[in-house]
């Protein structure tokens, strides 16, 4: 008998599946899933605590809505001790420790675009805090220095002192 007659085919393996996986996409998987778990959480908590710090600036501005009620004479007083209150909860008292009202007035007014189009001066209104009988600030003058604490509250990343 010849040999040649004898032989057959190459038999091929069955192919090979895609599932199961090997171990090493199990481990791949796992871990992934892991690192995708972990960002998301470590999200939740710096978007939780960017929120916490900045709760005091609608705090603020709500308070800030509530001074607006019509006849109060020591508007003006009120206004700024809102403002240093509002910076102290940001963090900036050491810059407001020494500053003077004439000087946070003079810089609330100029870093608010509303202020710096406006021919408002500081010493006038301070001149009428420190009165005997001091006059109730005119509307005008009112809702211009509303409007500038309104913007520094809202857009601050310091304060607004000397």
């Amino acid at each position: 008998m010849n040999p040649l007659e004898q032989m057959r085919d190459i038999q091929l393996p069955a192919p090979v599946g895609w599932w199961p996986p090997a171990p090493g996409w199990w481990l791949l998987t796992v871990l992934v899933l892991a690192l995708v778990a972990w960002g998301l959480a470590r999200a939740v908590r710096i978007a939780s605590e960017r929120r916490q710090r900045q709760r005091y600036r609608g705090e603020a501005l709500q308070e800030l809505n509530n001074l607006t009620c019509p006849g109060r004479s020591l508007y003006l007083n009120e206004l700024l001790t809102l403002v240093r209150r509002t910076a102290i909860s940001a963090g900036l008292e050491l810059e407001l420790a020494s500053c003077s009202s004439s000087i946070l007035l003079n810089k609330l007014l100029m870093s608010s675009d509303v202020g710096k189009q406006s021919s408002l001066q500081a010493e006038p209104l301070l001149d009428n805090l420190y009165r005997r009988d001091p006059q109730p600030l005119a509307e005008p003058e009112r809702s211009l220095l509303s409007r500038c604490v309104a913007d520094w509250i809202r857009h601050h990343a310091g304060s607004p002192a000397c």
